[in-house]
């Protein structure tokens, strides 16, 4: 077998291996359902179905509002049609993602062996992304980053060869790629301007001009329409709204508080306004939060915020992919002529950290950052390869990470497959499965049966009854707010029992409310309904009345 077979076989293993490790017991690993998953895959096969979308508008091409959080769609759409594919199940909603992000390995292979010119290093990047929690997490939880993760990367693989070759036509390639990236998820649509910019400067671009002049105008053109469509979008409702809600810039940082705290304290105003001055002050909140992207701790150890994807005592990386860095010191496997190419790598990786970093709510936060997945692979294999240089007495440096790296992915599988759904119950809204799954097989029993219309619950009922009925087109109102479906009744309260009357409710009616609610005097508990958590769950109540 020659080596570029060898290479094909290789490298299509550890794309199996990847693939196995995103859909196995995907269904039911994470256990519970996020609200996010449910609605993507329930809002994508009801526009499929019936040609518009929740609220009445026809075939949405950017957006779906859900809160004032302005979701983009084409994530939906694709959970949409898995839906054809394997029905209303959330495997089903959770297998684009799964299946995009196994697909990763092959951009990041390509990426590397370009930048490199190292077999070795580029198929160990692949198969480190194939093995890496951060990566297999996010693609297990439907996290529309980790879609456009691995179609940026194409992008950008395309636009380093683009530039390498002066070649138009792999240019537009990765135009389109990173066009495409604009309708997968929010922080692509900073990261393209910037990337295109800063690839004409590393590159020196402006001094080949003479060497093709078509080229690089029309880079200049690109970057251009790039630039002026992402300023577009930031000046609309549906393209800032998520960043209006997170921004290190607006009050949920805290930072106007901090201003106005330290300038009472100060002696003068010139003393305000030089320490305590908003450039000082937001310039600090921004650079906390990049930092803390980058350190051990976070890579490495906890995973910073504690979220919906959090391992339960893990990191988002293998703690050998730290030790085996230090190999790189004076190694020989470290690349000394492509200097253009590393500075690119650093580059990308810089840029990376930046949407994460202007956010503060659940922040640091794996999932705006996880394009950096992708892009420290690379560097963690050159290491590991260079780690295969040095000797720890009788052993291999790199012999011995390798086996500290084993251990610790079974570890990792453990701690997931086993710990992490009661960690991040809370995170996950655990029981809304089992307390809807109650009123499925039970609401024939009743008349009338009031529930918590909060979040996404009216979501999860119609996804599980497979309920997908144009006519709700016209009845959603902004918010997915819907007051009743079938004999369900949504009250928005997250204690219903506390805004209805007992005597007032129809005969055989009962009221659901989550378990932390009080039970009003007028109300009996009828049962209790658990997710994987047995401390968080619903309350069946009966009004007093029909308790008797």
């Amino acid at each position: 077998m020659n080596s570029n077979k060898k290479t094909v076989v290789i490298l299509f293993i550890i794309f199996l291996v990847a693939l196995l490790l995103r859909i196995w017991k995907l269904g039911t690993l994470p256990h519970d359902p996020y609200e996010d998953e449910i609605m993507s895959g329930y809002v994508g096969r009801f526009i499929l179905q019936n040609g518009k979308d929740l609220y009445g508008n026809a075939w949405p091409l950017l957006y779906f509002n859900k809160f004032g959080d302005y979701y983009i769609i084409l994530p939906m759409y694709l959970s949409g049609i898995s839906t054809f594919l394997f029905g209303m199940t959330v495997f089903a909603t959770r297998f684009p993602a799964a299946l995009i992000g196994a697909f990763a390995v092959f951009p990041v292979y390509l990426f590397s062996s370009e930048l490199f010119k190292n077999n070795k290093v580029a198929l160990l990047s692949a198969f480190f992304l194939a093995i890496t929690p951060w990566h297999i997490v996010l693609s297990r939880a439907s996290a529309e980053g980790v879609i456009g993760s691995t179609v940026f990367l194409l992008g950008v693989y395309f636009l380093y060869v683009a530039i390498a070759r002066l070649n138009v036509m792999k240019l537009y390639v990765a135009s389109g790629f990173f066009l495409l990236s604009y309708f997968i998820y929010h922080p692509f649509r900073v990261y393209t301007p910037i990337v295109m910019a800063g690839s004409f400067l590393i590159f020196g671009l402006a001094k080949k001009i003479k060497m093709n002049r078509t080229f690089t105008l029309l880079f200049i053109v690109l970057t251009v329409v790039f630039c002026t469509l992402t300023f577009y979008i930031a000046t609309t409702p549906w393209g800032r709204g998520r960043f209006a809600q997170t921004s290190v810039l607006g009050a949920q940082s805290g930072v106007a508080i901090k201003i106005n705290t330290a300038s009472y304290a100060d002696k003068s105003i010139l003393e305000a306004r030089v320490f305590h001055n908003k450039v000082v002050m937001y310039g600090r909140e921004f650079l906390k939060q990049y930092v803390h992207y980058l350190s051990p701790e976070f890579l490495f150890l906890d995973g910073g915020q504690f979220s919906r994807y959090s391992i339960y005592e893990n990191g988002l990386f293998y703690i050998a992919f730290f030790f085996a860095l230090f190999a790189l010191i004076k190694s020989k496997t470290v690349p000394r002529k492509n200097t253009k190419g590393v500075l690119f790598l650093i580059f990308l990786i810089a840029i990376s950290i930046l949407p994460a970093a202007l956010t503060v709510v659940e922040s640091p936060n794996i999932h705006r950052s996880v394009f950096l997945s992708l892009l420290l692979c690379p560097v963690f294999a050159l290491a590991f390869i260079a780690a295969w240089e040095k000797r720890v007495k009788w052993m291999s440096y790199g012999l011995l990470l390798s086996i500290v790296v084993l251990f610790e992915f079974f570890y990792f599988w453990h701690q997931y497959s086993v710990h992490t759904d009661s960690y991040v119950s809370v995170k996950r809204n655990t029981a809304q499965v089992e307390i809807i799954n109650y009123v499925l097989h039970n609401q024939n029993k009743f008349n009338s049966i009031y529930i918590t219309g909060n979040g996404t619950m009216p979501m999860y009922y119609l996804f599980f009854k497979k309920d997908l009925n144009p006519n709700y087109a016209s009845q959603f109102k902004s918010d997915l707010h819907i007051s009743q479906i079938d004999n369900i009744h949504f009250v928005f309260s997250d204690c219903p029992a506390d805004q209805l009357k007992a005597p007032s409710l129809p005969k055989k009616s009962i009221v659901i409310q989550p378990n932390y609610c009080t039970i009003p005097q007028s109300y009996t508990q009828h049962g209790m309904h658990t997710g994987i958590n047995s401390l968080i769950g619903y309350q069946v109540l009966l009004p007093s009345t029909t308790a008797k």
